[in-house]
């Protein structure tokens, strides 16, 4: 129930949030990672998402991305005044590392399947739980297919991201 409370709070303050600063120039998709990815958000959380914007021209790209990382920002305050928390290991779409186009998400994410060891974004297994909350569901569904075409195959992967989770403690006592 809590997530979907919150799914419903962020697809609002998305809405909102583009009728405040316009419309964007690009499709893009708004992902919620971790807790609320997973389906398992609890009452006292953290905001942790990123967004996927359509692959544009080059020379657009940077206006592109500074506008995503606008609207991030200005849905991020808006939860922070309702209650909620930043991110504390900053996984929020305001990063310029979690807000880039299709195509450079699909390179990390196979980055991350590939070679998981060795990457300029560090792995974390929270990416990999995710829910599309808003925005256009090609752009979703893109992401989503390349994402599951890889794994099945990609044993180093799996193996590390096993690794990674033994090594996270449960939330439970």
């Amino acid at each position: 129930i809590v997530n979907e409370i919150t799914s419903a709070i962020t697809y609002k303050i998305i809405e909102m949030t583009i009728a405040e600063i316009g419309e964007p120039k690009a499709q893009f998709a708004w992902f919620n990672i971790g807790s609320q990815g997973r389906g398992e958000q609890t009452i006292m959380t953290d905001v942790n998402n990123f967004i996927v914007f359509e692959d544009v021209d080059p020379g657009l790209y940077e206006q592109t991305q500074l506008y995503f990382i606008d609207l991030s920002e200005k849905v991020i305050e808006s939860f922070v005044k309702i209650g909620y928390k930043r991110s504390s290991q900053t996984l929020m779409g305001n990063n310029m590392a979690y807000c880039k186009s299709l195509t450079d998400w699909k390179n990390q994410y196979m980055s991350w399947i590939v070679n998981p060891k060795n990457n300029t974004i560090t792995f974390n297994p929270t990416f990999f739980d995710f829910d599309f909350i808003y925005g256009n569901q090609t752009i979703f569904r893109e992401l989503n297919d390349t994402i599951t075409e890889k794994l099945p195959n990609s044993q180093l992967f799996l193996a590390y991201l096993g690794n990674e989770i033994v090594k996270t403690p449960s939330g439970l006592s």
